[in-house]
């Protein structure tokens, strides 16, 4: 059972536009770091697809829904790595979101966080991978359904489910390890290219069919559940963390 109690957290700075990812790309000192010998390559991808996964779920164990400890002990544990490996796991990470990026998923984002922001589906998919191996990928097998059965957010709860942080986690341990940006390294910037390219496609293809209000009759359990009441929800979450303006 899962629920999004997590306090709201400042957002770090995000990865560059396009036209500075390709600019970046052009670095020759990071081209190297994408040219080991494929055998190893393959060797490697295989250890860190289930480190990864051996990490996450560590991590989700131990902190629960609580992000803010969640992404101090990643950072910790990251910070423990090599920077050669903290990079490669950013690199999976990045392959999740490639995953991830379906049509089903998308609808299921749009309808739990109450429509559409800017940057939110990439977050609401940072979100999936945090909650570990078995969550994302029952998840990814039939978003709406498995959603609608395992995600529970009681009144008072922030129904939004979203966790940039996840992702600063990893850029922020490998700077700290390496002094270099983890943006601006090769084989980082080629797969995150390849998640933009499927979210601009997602995005043309599944918006003007939420406006047009498909999502909520080909989604109805997601609408009814989650949508529906998410503004209402939002803004008790919003009054339980302010302070208090009543009169001493």
């Amino acid at each position: 059972m899962c629920s999004s109690a997590a306090q709201p957290q400042t957002k770090a700075v995000r990865p560059q536009g396009r036209a500075d990812l390709r600019a970046a790309k052009r670095s020759a000192d990071e081209r190297s770091e994408a040219e080991a010998p494929k055998k190893q390559q393959h060797k490697t991808t295989a250890m860190i697809e289930r480190d990864f996964w051996l990490l996450i779920d560590a991590v989700k164990q131990a902190a629960g829904d609580d992000q803010q400890k969640y992404v101090a002990l990643l950072e910790k544990l990251l910070e423990a790595m090599t920077s050669d490996s903290i990079r490669r796991h950013a690199v999976y990470l990045m392959q999740l979101l490639q995953q991830s990026s379906t049509e089903e998923v998308w609808a299921a984002h749009y309808l739990i966080n109450g429509g559409y922001e800017e940057w939110g589906f990439e977050d609401f998919r940072y979100w999936l991978v945090a909650q570990g191996k078995q969550f994302f990928y029952d998840c990814l097998a039939n978003p709406a359904e498995f959603l609608c059965e395992q995600v529970n957010i009681e009144e008072g709860d922030n129904p939004e489910l979203s966790f940039y942080e996840f992702w600063s986690a990893f850029k922020t341990a490998y700077e700290r390890k390496s002094q270099r940006n983890l943006c601006h390294t090769y084989d980082w910037l080629s797969e995150y290219e390849k998640v933009q390219q499927a979210e601009f496609s997602l995005e043309e293809k599944m918006r003007p069919l939420a406006q047009e209000y498909k999502l909520r009759k080909r989604y109805p359990a997601l609408f009814q559940k989650f949508f529906q009441n998410f503004y209402y929800r939002l803004q008790k979450y919003q009054e339980q963390q302010s302070p208090s303006t009543e009169p001493a």
